[in-house]
């Protein structure tokens, strides 16, 4: 967002924000379309994945069309950020345990070159660091918000 711009953004920028929540929806699609065709533990992946991507950039696009003042209930604009981007994390923590069931049960049943390219343990460590980073971090982002809501009144 352009500082000053009242919650307006410049057309380029807002172009490519609509790029990549279309790009979001399809790889949710994608998603969705790999469950229904039996590949299901990518397929999810490829959801939560999609869902993350989809939630933060429709925020952002809903954001930039905002104005910048304060609304006539009193709550400022962008106070509801942190959570969005929290629950995108934990998706993305969630697309990682999904990722590490993955690698773990059906390995044998990905292409001969991602095989060839990436070995099972390294797609299982990548997984379970994604996993405790995203996932834990996601959570205690979540926690510290709430925590920190309980002490402060109401915008």
């Amino acid at each position: 967002m352009v500082r000053g711009s009242g919650g307006q953004q410049d057309p380029d920028s807002l172009r490519q924000v609509r790029r990549f929540t279309l790009l979001s929806v399809v790889i949710l699609a994608a998603g969705v379309i790999a469950v229904v065709t039996g590949a299901v533990l990518i397929g999810i992946v490829a959801i939560l994945i999609g869902l993350a991507s989809l939630l933060l950039w429709s925020a952002i696009w809903i954001g930039s069309r905002r104005p910048a003042q304060p609304t006539g209930s009193g709550r400022s604009p962008g106070r509801d950020v942190p959570v969005v981007v929290s629950v995108a994390v934990i998706l993305i923590g969630l697309a990682s345990l999904a990722l590490f069931v993955f690698a773990l049960t059906s390995w044998d049943t990905t292409g001969l070159a991602t095989r060839a390219r990436y070995s099972q343990p390294m797609a299982l460590a990548a997984s379970a660091i994604g996993t405790a980073l995203f996932g834990g971090g996601g959570v205690l982002l979540l926690v510290r918000r709430v925590r920190g809501q309980r002490g402060t009144p109401p915008e």
